[in-house]
């Protein structure tokens, strides 16, 4: 099953998206620069992560739960 979450953005400002496992490990980084990108989470196990994504000075955190 191919699994994907979109990033949507007003700027096409570089974002560095990080996602960590439950005991803080990056298991997934990449880099996006449009207003709008799809990320594979297609190799991420079941359960809950928390997601990261940098803009410039600006970071934004959330949960993120793989089913």
């Amino acid at each position: 099953m191919l699994n994907n979450i979109t990033i949507t953005s007003n700027s096409a400002e570089v974002k560095n998206v990080s996602i960590f496992n439950v005991l803080g490990k990056n298991v997934l980084s990449t880099s996006v620069s449009s207003n709008r990108a799809e990320i594979n989470t297609s190799l991420l196990s079941s359960g809950i992560y928390i997601i990261k994504v940098q803009e410039g000075v600006n970071t934004a955190t959330s949960k993120l739960v793989i089913k």
